[in-house]
Order: C-alpha cells, then sequence, then structure tokens
C-alpha cells in the first residue's frame, strides 16, 4: 500500500471515529434536557396566566403587568414576555393597564431573595388601587398593612418551587408555578389557588 493510500485511510478512520463520538455525545445530550419549544411554553403559560386573570378580574376587569428589572445590572426586565402576556389578556377581553417596571436594588436581593421591598410594593399597590388583578413577575408581595387597598395578585412563579414557600404562596389569590424536573428541564405549569378568591 502506498504512502498516499495509508494517509487516506488513517484520516477516513479518524473522521469516521469523531463522527461515531460526535453522534453518540449528541444522542445523549437529547436525552438529558429535552426543551420545549420556547413559543410552546409562552403558549401554555399565556393560556393558564389569561384563565386564572379571567377568574380573579371577571370579563372586561383591569389587570395590571408588574416585573422588575435590574439596571445595575443592564437587564431591561421581561419585556417580551410581558407583552405576549398583555396580548393574551386583551385577546380575551380584559382591560390591560400599562405594565409597571420596578428597579430592583441588588443589594436588597442579596439581602433579602426578594427583588422588591415592602415600600416597593406599598407604592405599586397605591398607585394601582382601582386594578382588578396585579399580574406579578416580581415575585410575591408582602401582606398589606391594614389600611391599604390591594387588588387581587397572580403570580407568575419562573424560579425552582423550592424558593417557594407556602407561605409566600398563600399572600397570593394564584400562583402560576413553573414545575422543572430533576435535570432541571422546563416542564409544565401549575396552578396554586389561594382557598377563597
Amino acid at each position: 500500500m502506498s504512502e498516499r493510500a495509508k494517509a487516506v485511510l488513517a484520516v477516513a478512520l479518524i473522521l469516521g471515529a469523531v463522527g461515531v463520538v460526535g453522534g453518540r455525545l449528541a444522542r445523549r445530550r437529547a436525552r438529558v434536557r429535552p426543551a420545549a419549544p420556547v413559543a410552546v411554553v409562552l403558549d401554555e403559560l399565556g393560556r393558564l396566566a389569561t384563565d386564572e386573570a379571567l377568574r380573579l378580574a371577571g370579563p372586561g376587569g383591569r389587570v395590571v403587568p408588574v416585573a422588575f428589572r435590574v439596571p445595575a445590572l443592564g437587564d431591561p426586565g421581561p419585556v417580551d414576555l410581558m407583552r405576549r402576556l398583555a396580548d393574551a389578556f386583551r385577546e380575551a377581553g380584559l382591560v390591560v393597564s400599562r405594565p409597571v417596571m420596578v428597579d430592583a436594588d441588588t443589594a436588597d436581593m442579596e439581602a433579602s431573595g426578594v427583588p422588591l421591598s415592602p415600600e416597593a410594593w406599598s407604592r405599586v399597590f397605591r398607585e394601582n388601587a382601582d386594578a382588578d388583578v396585579l399580574v406579578s413577575l416580581a415575585g410575591v408581595p408582602p401582606r398589606p398593612s391594614a389600611e391599604e387597598r390591594r387588588p387581587k395578585t397572580l403570580v407568575i412563579w419562573e424560579a425552582p418551587a423550592s424558593g417557594l414557600s407556602r407561605a409566600a404562596a398563600a399572600r397570593a389569590d394564584a400562583v402560576i408555578l413553573r414545575r422543572l424536573d430533576a435535570a432541571g428541564a422546563e416542564g409544565n405549569y401549575r396552578v396554586i389557588r389561594a382557598a377563597s378568591p
């Protein structure tokens, strides 16, 4: 066998081995983390959030989305998610007010684990007292003070469920919780409702 034939054979064997190993790794990676397409996840979330907002506010009710952003990190906040939810609410006949974007302080988040302080929530409640439902992408609000009129709250919890205590969930009228499997792959959502809406 000539030197050229040996070189061609060696290159073919190497490329074949790389192809086999690469194929096995790709199949293993696909088995470990099957993620749903983003559009499917957002459609499911939009449907559940719309159903819960309608249940809490009633047809034609006024809904105010609330989210936070961290300006110190250059975070614009969940703008796309808020836009998609607002569109879904409007299609269902709900009145959607201008979303409230609250700047969160990273020091507060590190100290308490909560993106918005009780003072920030009080301001949100005060400025939106005539709303039927606040749809929170900013965590669970604190208990209201005795003199505070508070709209019903629907919380969309995207973090791991282990970060949501029963006491915190009980402060909301409903929580939409994203399920994660043991490998961290996204699953579907479930709704946790307060005892009496």
